[in-house]
């Protein structure tokens, strides 16, 4: 009988946790060990729990593109013959509908300005705006902020659908493989009780043929039949 490889992994992996006892624990372990060990330890797993984190970390990232922000300007003059100085700040909400932004901020100019900078005079007690922009033809429908969202929103399923699957998939080869070893194990029992009923049979045809009652033969015959179930038990060992 020929153990997969899944359950080759989890075996050693569940008797290395307890190297000294590792008899005891061979004898321990159950189906519910398997599974937790498989679950949290195949690499398949852990590949599929890597691929969905970083799905998980690239939407986070196009949702950036989401976040408020701050924007902020000044222009002061040291020299010249123009005063003039502008401060100010905006703060920007993108939003998804028609590729909006909200805003509102505060600015101020105070002193001379040049005709070309007038735009940045304001009154004494500044200037307060609130707006919002949206897109009526071009980019209204989909742009590349909400499409890298979307595009990652897709990744992150898709890793989420392959982590169970992968899931599902490994634990239902643990269980088959499981299942296997225990048969070997029955096997293994079955072989080991033949050995000694031959080896039980071998001392009492001895027995009778030193008193006579038996042949030289049959215990020929039979330490045939010992060297038969002693490769057979081997062969189940090694199962």
């Amino acid at each position: 009988m020929k153990i997969k490889f899944i359950a080759l992994f989890i075996m050693v992996y569940a008797l290395a946790l307890h190297p000294a006892h590792a008899q005891e624990r061979a004898q321990e372990l159950h189906l519910e060990d398997v599974l937790k060990s498989s679950n949290a330890h195949y690499p398949k797993i852990k590949a599929a729990i890597a691929k969905q984190d970083a799905a998980a970390a690239k939407s986070q990232e196009a949702q950036g593109a989401f976040d408020l922000r701050l924007d902020g300007d000044a222009k002061l003059r040291a020299s010249g013959y123009y005063d003039g100085d502008y401060a100010g700040g905006q703060l920007v909400k993108p939003i998804a509908p028609f590729n909006g932004e909200l805003y509102t901020g505060y600015r101020n100019g105070r002193g001379d300005f040049p005709i070309y900078d007038d735009e940045l005079r304001t009154k004494n007690g500044g200037k307060v705006n609130v707006g919002a922009i949206f897109s009526l033809l071009r980019n209204r429908e989909i742009d590349d902020r909400r499409f890298k969202f979307q595009d990652a929103g897709f990744e992150q399923n898709l890793a989420d659908v392959d982590l169970m699957l992968t899931r599902l998939s490994t634990q239902m080869k643990a269980q088959h493989s499981y299942a296997e070893w225990m048969a070997a194990g029955c096997i293994l029992k079955v072989y080991d009780d033949l050995l000694t009923l031959a080896q039980e049979r071998q001392q009492n045809l001895m027995s009778r043929i030193k008193a006579g009652d038996a042949s030289q033969i049959m215990a020929t015959e039979n330490e045939q039949n010992l060297v038969k179930r002693k490769a057979m038990l081997n062969e189940a060992k090694r199962d």
